[in-house]
């Protein structure tokens, strides 16, 4: 179909199927462009007074986002009514939106503070299985555990402050790589290779001072957490582990 532009009068021909859609009207983007930018009206933005182009009928009201924004703060979010509730816990009062009505408590802490002593239906295994806990008795173990756990002291994983201890001078980065090409980059108790992750080098009688090769070995990851729980079994079980490569290697 033969069109003719409304800025420069050039016949353009375009597809019937086309005009379904959508009116032609200019034959190029840099008409469209001529026409649109004759097409403005001069406002003056309500925020910073500055003055801004807008197409005619348009309803921008800020010559940026950031004026918008501005204009924005310390306003109301909603023009809705909010209602006022009383906080189950410590009685203060507090508003929320229409939407928020099931809300309990004015905060988080409140709300913390509430669950504890509650029952869930605690049962414990074995003569006493089925047995309900009462209130009483879940509120003097829940408190009972935090203060016994305030203290790091009476933590059970507590080692003494071991993991603030310095190490020696000669903990490098080229002794951990010679332990991990010397055992051939994997790990030397569940025998995974190193990938992504670098391995660890770990010290089997927990001495971070004595970093002998002989008491330095290739773990990976997950094994070396496991290492951190019960030293005795673990220090027994790495040195049986060299005796038996040193009876092999002669």
């Amino acid at each position: 179909m033969k069109i003719i532009c409304e800025i420069c009068n050039k016949e353009f021909f375009i597809k019937d199927s086309y005009l379904k859609h959508r009116n032609r009207r200019f034959c190029s983007a840099e008409c469209r462009n001529k026409y649109f930018s004759n097409y403005k009206k001069i406002k003056n933005c309500l925020f910073c007074g500055k003055e801004f182009k807008d197409r005619k009928g348009g309803k921008r009201k800020y010559c940026s986002q950031k004026c918008f924004w501005e204009s924005l703060k310390g306003k109301p979010t909603t023009n809705k009514e909010k209602i006022k509730k009383y906080c189950l816990f410590c009685g203060k009062g507090f508003e929320v939106l229409p939407s928020r009505t099931k809300k309990q408590y004015c905060s988080r802490e409140c709300s913390c503070k509430s669950r504890i002593g509650v029952s869930r239906n605690v049962t414990c295994a074995g003569w006493n299985k089925g047995k309900k806990w009462s209130k009483e008795i879940i509120k003097k173990f829940s408190i009972a555990k935090i203060n016994l756990y305030l203290n790091k002291e009476n933590h059970p994983r507590w080692m003494g402050g071991k993991s603030f201890e310095p190490y020696s001078l000669d903990w490098t980065n080229t002794l951990k790589k010679e332990i991990r090409q010397r055992d051939n980059y994997t790990c030397q108790l569940c025998g995974c290779r190193q990938e992504d992750t670098t391995h660890l080098v770990h010290h089997i009688n927990y001495n971070k001072k004595n970093c002998n090769p002989d008491n330095l070995i290739t773990l990976c990851r997950s094994c070396h957490t496991k290492t951190n729980t019960n030293r005795d079994y673990w220090l027994q079980f790495f040195k049986g582990k060299q005796c038996k490569e040193v009876i092999i290697l002669q």
